[in-house]
């Protein structure tokens, strides 16, 4: 990772060039180049160029204001580029944000749950968004793997930081997406959640 030429963060791992993006990105999950987002005359990033295949693991490490969050929303369609171009699971960063959408899911330093929810209604509320069934068992079952078993019933404000953070976890396991993505992801956790 390297500071922009006008500031903010530019990635340099793996940087690709023009022909190469165009060439063929089917078996990438993220192909994007000259990506930048400018607010006012500010540049929060500037120039990035990556190539990420299905299956593997990015993690981008920055000081904050770096533009690390900024990444994720252009990543994940919440924020338009003002300049670049790219495809992301093979859809268009420009003209195909809702497909983009349907694929990927972003957990993120607010968690969208819904805090008069309990955990299980949560749960099944997604599911219902990603016209999924979730069986009552299959949603405990999950809740259980992130030690939130016994809370199944209570209600999301009532919860810690950290239970939150769990939750939140689950509730972008149950969206099921090709492409995750993390943003501060060990933020509000102890080391017993950690190790889950």
């Amino acid at each position: 990772m390297q500071q922009g030429a006008r500031g903010g963060l530019a990635l340099a791992a793996p940087t690709v060039g023009e022909s190469a993006l165009e060439r063929s990105t089917a078996g990438m999950a993220i192909a994007v180049t000259s990506l930048g987002k400018r607010y006012g005359s500010v540049w929060a990033l500037s120039d990035v160029a990556l190539q990420v295949e299905r299956g593997q693991v990015l993690v981008v490490f920055g000081p904050n204001g770096a533009g690390k969050t900024t990444l994720l929303r252009l990543l994940t369609t919440a924020a338009r580029p003002s300049t670049g171009k790219g495809q992301i699971l093979g859809h268009d960063l420009l003209t195909q944000g809702e497909a983009i959408r349907a694929k990927v899911a972003l957990m993120s330093h607010h968690n969208f749950l819904y805090e008069d929810l309990t955990a299980l209604e949560n749960l099944h509320f997604v599911a219902a968004l990603c016209r999924r069934k979730l069986p009552r068992s299959e949603a405990l079952a999950l809740l259980e793997h992130y030690s939130l078993g016994r809370w199944a019933d209570r209600r999301v404000r009532t919860y810690s930081s950290g239970m939150k953070k769990r939750l939140a976890l689950a509730r972008v396991v149950v969206q099921s997406p090709e492409l995750l993505y993390l943003d501060e992801p060990y933020a509000a956790l102890d080391q017993q959640a950690l190790d889950l």
